[in-house]
């Protein structure tokens, strides 16, 4: 990108804020945010980590530091009057909800989150009325992304997340964070009749055929089977910090909390497989696959469904006779659910819990419908032109494609509907399945014009490609061309 000259910058004044909460996300948020200035926006650093103040010290980056800005606010009442003003000032439809949605803060005492929670729209509040803020961008869950998302639509300032597609070296922004993408909700009202051009019902075609020729991705799986020396290192690196750098004053840096959990996954993991189920030839099955129980995606999207255990007990007691519910762990969750909850699931007479290296595309391929909350694996369900069930929001749910079910009262009616048009995947010259096929087409297509090329995973061996010139650029060009849409 090419850098503007004065008069230009002037023209294109827009603030932006980035909220960071750990020092690798100060390193990668900055070389975005300078390129962003470099063409002319104002940008401002919200950040609770006492080591990013020292790394936008010596860059000369504009920022606040969020912990000194909560311990000015003064509590002259009862919390419960301060909640319930800000339910009602900006239409939060529960303030439990955002307590739920905050897994770091749930591991403090009620009142201390509720304290937190407080404070954080009081200063949010207060930051926003004295500073014009056009656009923050963040993420989804916790309260450095949930608050200044619900105080922000009182002042008109857009909170915008970022987020990784299911195509890799992608990534979209949004304002919708209950996991639609607000660009492809527009294109898509607008273009979902339209029939493709020759070239462009080629492009999504061949997406089809290469996802479904390709082997599944792992780029986003992460974790370990052991700790390793250099695990135990950095954490006292860490502990070392958060004492003495931090004050133990950020709450996003709860290291024994998540030293434990880590502990814990890692000793699950040498038992869990004893819990396995194999797949059976012949078997007819339908494929739920099960969630991240911490993730945005539950706690935030569908917190109704945050017990995925009942979840699967009450879906068994809706499967056909002569069906099987296969489950499978998420592969970045292995040994993250309790040993006595995936027993709860195993010891279902027809329910089958399937290791994590059993291969999602063939189990897709083979289920005769897929249920899902709002997970990826729904849209490759609907890649192979499979029958999908959605409980929660997913941006793939807009299509026309999928059943959405909101209301378990229609469960047992749709799982019927879903498997009858199974059986009839086979049947080439159905008009419907021609029809389903034409629009699925057309929603790949959709998909494929509504992303940004760039790369924003940064997490182990992923950095060094993030913090390419090239892919730094990238993201910033994508980030650009979604704020000059407003």
């Amino acid at each position: 990108m090419a850098k503007l000259n004065k008069k230009q910058k002037d023209q294109r004044q827009k603030h932006v804020v980035f909220t960071i909460n750990a020092i690798q996300f100060a390193r990668y948020s900055y070389p975005i945010g300078k390129r962003l200035e470099e063409q002319g926006y104002k940008v401002t650093y919200i950040t609770y980590c006492k080591e990013c103040v020292e790394f936008f010290n010596k860059r000369r980056a504009s920022y606040e530091y969020i912990i000194d800005g909560m311990a000015q606010c003064k509590l002259e009442k009862p919390l419960v009057e301060y909640l319930e003003a800000f339910e009602e000032e900006y239409e939060v439809p529960s303030m439990n909800l955002l307590l739920f949605g905050d897994r770091n803060h749930a591991w403090f005492s009620e009142e201390k989150a509720k304290e937190s929670l407080v404070r954080h729209f009081m200063y949010w509040g207060k930051f926003l009325s004295e500073n014009n803020v056009d656009f923050i961008l963040g993420g989804t869950e916790r309260f450095i992304n949930e608050v200044p998302r619900a105080v922000s639509r009182r002042f008109k300032t857009r909170h915008l997340v970022c987020k990784v597609p299911p195509i890799k070296g992608n990534f979209v922004i949004s304002e919708d964070h209950m996991g639609r993408w607000t660009t492809l909700n527009d294109y898509w009202k607008e273009h979902k009749n339209k029939p493709l051009t020759a070239a462009e019902r080629k492009q999504a075609a061949a997406f089809i055929d290469d996802l479904i020729n390709t082997k599944k991705r792992s780029y986003l799986c992460f974790g370990k089977n052991t700790i390793t020396w250099q695990d135990v290192m950095y954490f006292f690196d860490r502990l070392y910090v958060n004492l003495f750098t931090e004050k133990r004053k950020n709450p996003y840096a709860n290291l024994f909390h998540i030293a434990w959990e880590h502990l814990q996954k890692v000793i699950r993991k040498r038992f869990v497989w004893v819990l396995y189920k194999k797949p059976k030839e012949g078997e007819r099955y339908i494929f739920y696959p099960l969630h991240l129980q911490n993730d945005a995606q539950i706690i935030v999207r569908a917190p109704q469904y945050s017990d995925q255990v009942a979840l699967i007990e009450t879906l068994s007691h809706f499967v056909p006779a002569g069906y099987y519910l296969y489950v499978k762990e998420h592969p970045n969750n292995v040994g993250g659910m309790p040993l006595d909850a995936l027993w709860r699931i195993k010891r279902l007479p027809n329910v089958r819990l399937l290791s994590v290296n059993t291969h999602s595309h063939t189990l897709i391929e083979g289920a005769d419908l897929i249920i899902t909350v709002n997970s990826t694996v729904g849209w490759e369900g609907l890649i192979y032109q499979k029958p999908v069930i959605t409980l929660g929001t997913a941006f793939y749910d807009i299509s026309g494609l999928t059943y959405n079910v909101r209301d378990f009262y229609q469960l047992a009616e749709t799982i019927k509907k879903g498997i009858k048009d199974s059986k009839q995947n086979g049947k080439n010259k159905n008009k419907k399945l021609t029809e389903r096929r034409e629009l699925l087409y057309r929603f790949v297509h959709a998909v494929l014009k509504n992303i940004h090329e760039g790369t924003i995973v940064m997490q182990g061996e992923y950095w060094d490609k993030y913090m390419q010139d090239e892919n730094l650029e990238k993201v910033t060009q994508g980030i650009i061309e979604e704020l000059e849409r407003y």
